[in-house]
């Protein structure tokens, strides 16, 4: 079945080799940890990356953020730090409660860090994020753009090292290495989404889309269709309509609440043969943010599942 597949390709097929990816990932993070401590960052690792390392020393399976943290009021430094990153070929996206760290170019198989930026009150850190509050109106404009983002390559498509080990656990069992096919091949799939893509191998072809049954609506699927048949240009053209119709959506905040103890007093810790910092009290902290079952992997858990967000209107 594979030799066809390779047979009737229409494009190149790029090699997924999950160990080196892995390899790629660690020099992320000794060049990343070495340029902030060369900038005296007081930082820590936390949530799943946190996670990975108290459990077996690793990075959970099916995660591509390294998750760091540290005081936004003793970041003061922060444009030197980026400065720093740019020159070693790092590019960023800023948030309210994080700088996204990502490696220019790094398309298939990418990790990134999430730097967190938390702020103190009395006993309590926190990390802030912007929330839409979307109203049935503006639900239904959100699903027309996402529906025409699907066919608008303006930009390179990022295929993240968690989104393709998701659609190998279709297959194999990824927390296992040994399980993994030596073989995985990519190809992109056919629409402008990180999660349409194929992955080929001797005896096997997993196919991933941003549209299958269970992530959208009829009504959703229906309008990808019909935008799939459109022309490049009236797809330009119906997204700039779609943004000028579209009504001001209400904001919220949501927070996330950590006792700020959990922070003030690190020990060290390795993942993937690193030394890092952590919070020193584990079982506590692990405990409030994934429950008293958080030693057991769960491929299924979702952000919104942490006992520790809070929405403020």
């Amino acid at each position: 079945m594979f030799s066809n597949l390779i047979a009737d390709r229409t494009e190149k097929l790029d090699a997924v080799d999950i160990q080196k990816l892995k390899g790629k990932a660690t020099e992320m993070m000794v060049e990343v940890k070495t340029i902030l401590e060369r900038n005296n960052v007081n930082f820590w690792i936390e949530f799943g990356t946190f996670l990975g390392a108290v459990r077996n020393g690793q990075m959970i399976p099916w995660d591509s953020d390294i998750d760091i943290g540290v005081f936004d009021d003793s970041f003061v430094n922060t444009q030197e730090v980026l400065n720093d990153l740019a020159k070693n070929g790092y590019q960023f996206k800023y948030r309210p409660d994080r700088i996204k760290i990502y490696k220019a170019g790094w398309w298939l198989g990418a990790f990134n860090f999430d730097l967190h930026l938390y702020h103190v009150d009395k006993d309590i850190a926190y990390i802030s994020a912007d929330m839409t509050d979307p109203s049935l109106l503006n639900s239904m404009f959100n699903r027309l753009e996402w529906a025409i983002s699907l066919f608008n390559r303006k930009e390179q498509t990022v295929y993240r090292f968690d989104d393709i080990m998701k659609l190998l656990a279709k297959r194999f069992d990824i927390t296992d290495p040994n399980s993994l096919p030596e073989k995985i091949f990519f190809k992109k799939g056919p629409y402008n989404s990180e999660l349409s893509m194929r992955l080929l191998g001797d005896n096997f072809c997993l196919e991933g889309s941003p549209i299958e049954p269970d992530n959208i609506t009829f009504l959703t699927r229906t309008a990808v269709v019909f935008f799939g048949k459109l022309p490049s240009t009236a797809i330009t053209a119906l997204n700039t309509i779609i943004s000028k119709l579209r009504p001001k959506e209400k904001q919220t905040q949501e927070q996330q609440w950590i006792p700020v103890h959990l922070f003030s007093n690190l020990s060290e810790i390795t993942l993937c043969g690193i030394p890092f910092k952590g919070p020193r009290a584990r079982e506590e902290y692990l405990e409030l943010l994934y429950g008293p079952n958080w030693r057991i992997p769960n491929s299924q858990w979702k952000r919104k599942d942490q006992g520790i967000i809070k929405s403020v209107r």
